[in-house]
């Protein structure tokens, strides 16, 4: 049985014709008939967010870790609308950055926002306008802090076609939607929470308030629930790692809630994606906990003086792409003390120099990158 899950509402541009989308209020989820399959996602999606949030209390240096694992979700989003910025581009601190490494790095400067403000009592549509301007560093000019006044279309070269398909919602009716969106975020229900999280993840994106960029805010979205909610108290879990992986699957399971309103078959594909990537950064924290135990042994008995090595080794952990010159810099040492300590990191095999040169040269922590960029940890079914 079909379900309404929002409204088509035709619009007309002088002798131009098309529709547009408002999707349905959200109110609670008993139109969503809980099955075994169900049930068994939500519990192993709280089982593994809750180990994550136990991890986060007692990892020594989780924040580093955290700071870390935003840089990649932030590439990865970017990496979804065809950014192709790298990680090691991203990372390495005296190189310029070229216009799409800026992209990442307004994503990463808007997530800082957001974590820096989202304790205050409500998630409102002020924060995530003032996230929105980050991203996209004031390159929509006058609509730069608010909701978009144009119409955008789903499918650009479709405009105009006059067929009844999903484009987001018009101009004259996002201030409601986004209000009733916030209130319904906010409001103090029995919801479960992840449910909570995955319904309105998929409103928002349904709206799409903003002239562009609304699946990368979408995205963050997520994780200003997650705090929000007191589901995760830091910003570990990589999402995009598993859209980019499944893009088709996504759209899919996005399309189907606004075709015949099966929200069902929406939340449980987005507890399968929790559960996935959860587990997937329980594992990468555990390898990269392991690898501190290993390297920091190595520095312990290497019978070298430890000081500036200990010092770099920590400054790794947080920028694993280094060169000489800045690193010095950055941690109030001389050149050639720097250039010692890393030499004796690679004596140890922690760092390995990334290119062939004599000059500019550049030293990774390769073992510590392999565990956060590993494309095979994934492996969506």
């Amino acid at each position: 049985m079909f379900v309404e899950a929002g409204k088509y509402e035709i619009q007309r541009d002088g002798a131009c014709i098309y529709y547009t989308y408002t999707p349905k209020t959200l109110c609670g989820e008993d139109f969503i008939k809980t099955d075994e399959e169900l049930t068994l996602l939500l519990s192993k999606a709280h089982r593994n967010l809750g180990i994550l949030e136990g991890m986060a209390k007692v990892v020594p240096n989780i924040d580093i870790i955290e700071s870390i694992l935003i840089k990649r979700e932030a590439l990865l989003s970017c990496q979804i609308d065809r950014n192709t910025a790298t990680f090691e581009g991203i990372m390495q601190t005296s190189k310029k950055k070229s216009e799409e490494e800026k992209i990442v790095l307004n994503y990463v400067n808007a997530v800082m926002l957001e974590k820096s403000r989202i304790f205050e009592n409500q998630v409102s549509n002020n924060l995530i306008c003032d996230i929105y301007k980050i991203i996209i560093n004031d390159e929509n000019k006058g609509e730069a802090s608010g909701f978009r006044k144009v119409q955008i279309f789903d499918i650009p070269g479709l405009a105009g076609t006059s067929m009844k398909m999903y484009n987001p919602t018009a101009p004259e009716d996002i201030e409601k939607a986004m209000e009733d969106l916030v209130s319904y975020i906010n409001r103090d229900d029995d919801v479960d929470k992840i449910i909570k999280t995955a319904l309105a993840y998929y409103q928002f994106i349904t709206i799409s308030p903003f002239k562009n960029e609304n699946n990368k805010m979408g995205r963050i979205l997520i994780n200003i629930l997650w705090q929000h909610y007191k589901i995760l108290s830091k910003q570990l879990l990589c999402i995009s790692r598993y859209i980019i992986q499944d893009k088709i699957g996504f759209a899919d399971r996005v399309s189907t809630v606004r075709i015949i309103g099966d929200y069902k078959q929406w939340i449980k594909y987005f507890l399968k994606m929790i559960v996935y990537v959860a587990e997937e950064t329980i594992t990468t924290i555990e390898n990269l906990m392991q690898l501190d135990k290993k390297d920091t042994a190595k520095i312990m008995v290497s019978g070298k003086i430890q000081k500036n090595q200990l010092k770099l080794f920590e400054y790794l952990k947080l920028i694993p792409i280094i060169d000489i010159k800045q690193t010095a810099l950055n941690l109030n040492m001389s050149y050639n003390t720097m250039a010692k300590s890393i030499e004796d990191l690679q004596e140890l095999g922690i760092l390995k120099q990334s290119n062939n040169l004599m000059r500019n040269r550049y030293f990774v922590y390769k073992e510590y990158l392999d565990i956060i960029i590993n494309e095979n940890m994934l492996l969506i079914e």
